[in-house]
């Protein structure tokens, strides 16, 4: 089940990083996605040990909630994200 998360995560992860980019500037998209990806596998040694381990269940229990919290945000932002979003015309 983690196998087929992380393969759903990776896929909706570089679908989105592609559609939202604007035609005339993708590598700036893809360079601001791994930019991203990079400060997260960064901070995250940071943010198990002050909440998973130094709090015990609660600071779990904190991180399911955050984690939850923002896959649901997902498909709503990624929506606003897609109707928003301006394509620009080549001349």
């Amino acid at each position: 089940m983690q196998t087929f998360g992380e393969m759903l995560s990776a896929a909706s992860g570089w679908t989105l990083s592609y559609d939202l980019a604007a035609p005339d500037a993708p590598g700036a998209y893809q360079g601001v996605f791994n930019g991203g990806f990079a400060a997260g596998q960064m901070l995250a040694p940071l943010v198990i040990t002050v909440t998973a381990i130094h709090l015990g269940g609660i600071g779990w229990l904190i991180l399911a909630a955050v984690f939850a919290a923002t896959g649901a945000a997902m498909v709503p932002v990624s929506r606003w994200a897609v109707r928003t979003r301006t394509v620009s015309v080549p001349a």
